[in-house]
């Protein structure tokens, strides 16, 4: 099970949401859109779901999450793999184990 959000305030964004969609949808069970990043990445955290990707976050949308999913040995990054700050308009999270079958 992936979670995300769709972002509809950046329609330059579009195409690569709706690929990154196709995408996972074609290889996931489900894809689930709860409208908070931090429940998302509490969610994964207490493996209530496999991973969660999102573009265009607000540091208060997710630190409060990424602290409680690090804790629990979960991997946050960008979409391009590299090492995640708040600042960064991408994300993608999951356990540590699933990680590299995600990113690719």
């Amino acid at each position: 099970m992936i979670a995300t959000e769709f972002n509809c305030h950046d329609e330059q964004l579009w195409p690569c949401m709706a690929e990154l969609f196709r995408d996972f949808s074609m290889n996931a069970m489900g894809i689930r859109a709860s409208g908070a990043a931090a429940v998302n990445l509490c969610h994964l955290a207490a493996g209530q779901i496999d991973a969660y990707y999102q573009y265009m976050l607000k540091p208060y949308d997710v630190a409060a999450g990424i602290i409680v999913l690090e804790e629990a040995g979960g991997r946050v990054t960008t979409a391009d793999g590299s090492a995640y700050s708040v600042f960064d308009r991408s994300l993608l999270a999951t356990n540590d184990a699933l990680y590299e079958q995600v990113g690719t």
